[in-house]
């Protein structure tokens, strides 16, 4: 598989896996008359012009000439935000054949290795917020829901929540860190104890796993109350502690 910029040519392609890849992931979620009403064509016509345009960047995983992925990212459309530093992960979108065998974590790192190399320090995306399967993805990302919120339209107002990401910093493994309060985040699991010294997860307020090698990472900015204990907050970049 080769992950390349995509051109106007791919708009025909493109077309067929924006909308094979909504009606898979939004069933349920958007009304049935608005997914079967998407027209691949008149998306297709849409995707060839804003391709010619150079519209944000656009690249597709291409494999033996079939189009598996579809990533865009460009500066933070987000009036709150400094398009300076802030960078957007537009969307990700996969064919449904291609789910679940690592490809969407593939583009997500690619992306935020291409906002990175533009200068970004901060990465943005939007998720609606019934999409728990796409949520908990970005979760393990290591994004987190920042609080902002917005309305959109699939026939019916549904509302998207934004999830934040900061660039550039990577997790330590326990081996390598000295901190005692770090290492012994790998005995945490989702609804156990939260002991002092341990990352909590605003949306859920329950503690997890920091394992090695493992990419979930959650994160708060807001004081947090625990098993209905409070503790102070002190922000670490992307972090917070327990204390």
């Amino acid at each position: 598989m080769k992950i390349r910029l995509a051109t106007p040519d791919d708009a025909l392609p493109l077309a067929r896996l924006h909308v094979a890849a909504w009606r898979a992931a939004y069933r349920g979620l958007v009304p049935d008359e608005f997914l079967d009403g998407l027209d691949v064509d008149a998306r297709a016509a849409r995707f060839r012009s804003w391709l010619a345009a150079g519209e944000a960047e656009n690249h597709v995983a291409e494999e033996d000439g079939e189009l598996w992925g579809w990533l865009t990212v460009d500066g933070c459309r987000d009036p709150d935000l400094d398009p300076q530093t802030t960078g957007e992960i537009w969307g990700i979108y996969l064919a449904p054949a291609h789910w679940r065998q690592g490809l969407g974590r593939t583009l997500c790192r690619y992306g935020e290795e291409i906002l990175r190399s533009r200068g970004y320090a901060v990465a943005t995306l939007w998720v609606l917020s019934g999409n728990e399967r796409a949520r908990r993805f970005y979760e393990a990302m290591g994004f987190f829901a920042d609080g902002a919120s917005k309305s959109l339209d699939f026939g019916v107002p549904l509302e998207a929540v934004r999830y934040r990401k900061a660039l550039g910093w990577s997790r330590p493994s326990p081996e390598d860190d000295p901190d005692p309060h770090r290492q012994a985040l790998t005995s945490l699991r989702p609804g156990g104890d939260c002991p002092a010294g341990s990352w909590a997860s605003r949306r859920t307020g329950t503690s997890f796993s920091t394992a090695r090698d493992s990419s979930i990472i959650p994160i708060a900015f807001a004081a947090a109350t625990v098993h209905e204990t409070r503790f102070e907050l002190i922000e670490d970049r992307e972090m917070i502690w327990l204390v």
